[in-house]
Parts: structure tokens; C-alpha cells; sequence
């Protein structure tokens, strides 16, 4: 998923974590932010601050996207 940077920078390979349980990695750190994700159900909070080691952002979901 893209993601839109809070706070911080994010490397690439970071684990991404979710109330301090791992759920992805950075995939890429450049001009376009962009993590794998995992998210098990609907009840997914898409607009929950996710963190990383040296940084926090959100994710971006594009319009044409439905989740």
C-alpha cells in the first residue's frame, strides 16, 4: 500500500508495526513511500498511525481501491 509519512523517515525493510505487533515491512523509502501490509478482516483500521523503527505514517489508499 502507499503510505503518507507522519513523523520521521522511513528505510527501506523497516518492520512496520501495529500496537507493537509486527504486521508488514517498507518496501520502498524514496519519493513514492510504499509498505506491504497485512490486514486479516474487515474490521481493519485504515486510518490507524502505523510506526517503524525511525518513523510514522498512515496508510494511502487510492480512490479506485476498495477496501
Amino acid at each position: 500500500m502507499p503510505v503518507e509519512i507522519i513523523d520521521g523517515k522511513l528505510d527501506e525493510d523497516e518492520t512496520v508495526y501495529c500496537n507493537q505487533i509486527e504486521i508488514g515491512k517498507i518496501l520502498i523509502n524514496e519519493e513514492y513511500p510504499f509498505a506491504l501490509v497485512k490486514f486479516s478482516n474487515e474490521n481493519f483500521d485504515k486510518d490507524l498511525t502505523l510506526k517503524s523503527k525511525n518513523g510514522s505514517f498512515k496508510i494511502f489508499i487510492p480512490e479506485w481501491l476498495k477496501i
